[in-house]
């Protein structure tokens, strides 16, 4: 398995100034669209900084979601669905992102200063009553460099599955409220699909079982 690392708000253990986001990212140039590439230079920039922007995103705002967990006793179907809060991140935010062309891999580094707003929202994620939860998830390399937000997508989900389960002894029919990703991710590629390791931060959440119906 090949590892590509991205941090949050501390990068490889040395804290960025207070109000700003650091993440690290890399990606291998040999792999485009999901198949060996080439994948440009130039072009490689460009999908770096748009998904360090969805990350920077998913750490000060979140997502709302909304989770109906499969029955098949019930012959109920799994639904899971993320809508981000917030606004995007510009990627033109970034201050001076640095870029660093290793044989095949080219990382980068790109450090992102919140707006006053955006800090405040950032730091409600972070109060000791907001419980965590962590996750791995997948994507298929055939979905292209997006596929990388589909793994993240399933991170969220499975760690949202993880923390949930402990908590009801029934199986539950709808589980709604808000998370964000709140830590270092780890992406990488292993076999046919993109993979993806973070923790999220979840709050607002409602449970409600079959017997409230």
């Amino acid at each position: 398995m090949v590892l590509l690392f991205l941090s949050g708000i501390y990068g490889y253990g040395i804290p960025v100034p207070e109000g700003y986001l650091q993440i690290d990212a890399s990606v291998f140039l040999d792999i485009a669209d999901g198949v060996p590439g080439p994948l440009a230079e130039d072009e490689a920039m460009v999908l770096l900084a748009e998904e360090a922007a969805w990350l920077a995103r998913a750490m000060i705002y979140g997502f709302s979601f909304i989770y109906r967990p499969g029955d098949r006793d019930r012959g109920a179907a799994e639904e899971f669905e993320l809508v981000p809060l917030g606004v995007p991140v510009d990627t033109r935010g970034f201050e001076l992102p640095v870029f660093h062309h290793q044989e095949n891999r080219l990382s980068g580094r790109f450090v992102y200063r919140m707006k006053e707003w955006e800090q405040r929202r950032y730091l409600l994620w972070y109060s000791n009553i907001v419980p965590e939860s962590q996750g791995r998830g997948t994507a298929p390399l055939e979905e292209g460099y997006q596929g990388r937000i589909g793994a993240h997508e399933a991170a969220i989900h499975n760690a949202l599955f993880a923390y949930f389960r402990t908590l009801a002894a029934n199986k539950p029919r709808l589980i709604q409220g808000e998370v964000a990703v709140s830590s270092s991710v780890v992406s990488g590629i292993d076999g046919g699909d993109y993979v993806s390791a973070l923790r999220v931060r979840i709050r607002r959440s409602t449970v409600t079982g079959y017997e409230a119906r």
